[in-house]
């Protein structure tokens, strides 16, 4: 499955998700994120003080 590979990823003080080639597959926007779950294809993720699902 293509989001067990995708990893938090760190670009000027925003977190996205990047694939094992450093490829951002989700743009750095975010404040805070959690690495996908294995069996559920979302992640977690908070910008400012909002928290959500991608």
């Amino acid at each position: 499955m293509i989001v067990d590979k995708l990893i938090p990823y760190l670009k000027q003080g925003k977190y996205g998700f990047c694939n094992h080639n450093k490829e951002i597959v989700i743009p750095c926007e975010y404040d805070l994120v959690v690495r996908f779950w294995s069996n559920r294809p979302i992640s977690m993720v908070r910008n400012r003080q909002r928290y959500g699902t991608r």
